[in-house]
C-alpha cells in the first residue's frame, strides 16, 4: 500500500509541477539568457527531471510486479499443496483406517479362538490393499494430468460398490443413466465432497442404510449423500475438522457451490448444489 502511494500520488502532483517548475525557470533563472536558449535550458531541466522521476517509478513498478508474480506462485504452490494433500486423504488415508479396522477384528477373532472369523476379516484387509493400491495409482495418475478426466457417474457408482464391501451398510444409488456434460473441475469436486460424505457415514454414523444422489436440475447441480445413523453431534459439529467436514468444504468452496448439512437423532444428509457453466449440464 505504501509502495502503490509513492507511484500514485506524484504521478497526479508532478505534471502541474513540471510546468510550474519550468515557467519559473525560464522567468527568473534564464531570463537573462538570449531567446530561445533560455527556453531551451528551462525545458531540458525539466525533460531531465521528469525522466529521472519516471525511470524511478518504473522500478518501483518493476518490483511491485515482481513481488505480486512472486505472491501468486506462493499461492499456486499451496494451492497444489492443498490439492495432493486432500487427495491423499481421500484415498489412502480412508482406506488405511479400514485396513486397521480389519486388522483389530482379525486380532479380536484368533485371541478368541475364531479362526473363521479371522480368516474373513484378513480376506477383508487384503481385499482392501488391493483397493489401495488401485485407488493410490489413480490418484498418482490425476496428480500428473492437468485435469480431471475420470467418467464421474462409473467412478460414483464404483465408490458406492467399495463402501458397501468395505462397511457392509446398504446403500441406494440415485445417479443419472447417461453422464452429465461437467466441467472436469466440478466433477473432481462432486466426487471428492461423495467420497468424504461416505467415509464420514462408514467412520461415524452406526448407520443401517446410506444414500447417494446425483442429479442434474436446470442450471444446476446437486449431490446428496444422507444415512440414517446417529447424527452429528453438535458439540463436533463446532469442530468440522473432527467429523471430516473441512475436508468437503474445501472442494465445496472450489466449485463455488453451497454446502449444506442436516444432521439429527435420526440421521444425516449433506446436499451440495453448484451451478453449472452455460452449454453444459446436458447428459451425453
Amino acid at each position: 500500500m505504501v509502495a502503490t502511494r509513492v507511484v500514485q500520488w506524484p504521478l497526479i502532483v508532478l505534471p502541474a509541477a513540471l510546468v510550474g517548475a519550468f515557467e519559473y525557470w525560464r522567468h527568473a533563472i534564464f531570463e537573462g539568457l538570449r531567446e530561445p536558449w533560455g527556453t531551451l535550458a528551462a525545458a531540458l531541466i525539466a525533460s531531465a527531471a521528469s525522466m529521472l522521476y519516471y525511470l524511478y517509478t518504473l522500478s518501483i513498478v518493476e518490483r511491485l510486479t515482481a513481488s505480486l508474480h512472486e505472491e501468486k506462485a506462493r499461492q499456486a504452490v499451496m494451492h497444489e499443496r492443498d490439492r495432493i494433500a486432500g487427495q491423499l486423504h481421500d484415498s489412502l488415508a480412508q482406506t488405511l483406517f479400514f485396513l486397521n479396522a480389519e486388522l483389530e477384528r482379525a486380532s479380536a477373532a484368533l485371541q478368541r479362538g475364531d479362526v473363521e472369523a479371522a480368516a474373513r476379516s484378513v480376506a477383508e484387509a487384503r481385499e482392501g490393499v488391493a483397493f489401495s493400491h488401485q485407488d493410490l495409482r489413480e490418484t498418482i495418475a490425476a496428480l500428473q494430468r492437468a485435469e480431471w478426466d475420470k467418467p464421474l457417474v462409473p467412478s460414483l457408482r464404483n465408490m458406492a460398490t467399495a463402501f458397501y464391501r468395505q462397511s457392509g451398510i446398504d446403500i441406494d444409488v440415485s445417479l443419472p443413466e447417461t453422464a452429465p456434460d461437467l466441467p472436469p473441475a466440478l466433477s473432481e469436486s462432486l466426487y471428492r465432497l461423495a467420497q468424504e460424505a461416505l467415509t464420514n457415514v462408514r467412520k461415524h454414523s452406526g448407520a443401517k442404510r446410506a444414500r447417494l444422489v446425483l442429479a442434474v436440475e436446470g442450471d444446476s447441480v446437486r449431490l446428496e449423500v444422507a444415512d440414517d445413523g446417529a447424527g452429528i453431534p453438535a458439540e463436533r459439529r463446532k469442530d468440522p475438522g473432527g467429523v471430516g467436514l473441512a475436508e468437503m468444504e474445501r472442494p465445496a468452496r472450489s466449485a463455488g457451490g453451497s454446502l449444506e448439512i442436516e444432521s439429527s437423532g435420526a440421521g444425516t444428509a449433506i446436499r451440495f448444489t453448484a451451478p453449472v457453466p452455460p452449454g453444459k449440464g446436458r447428459t451425453v
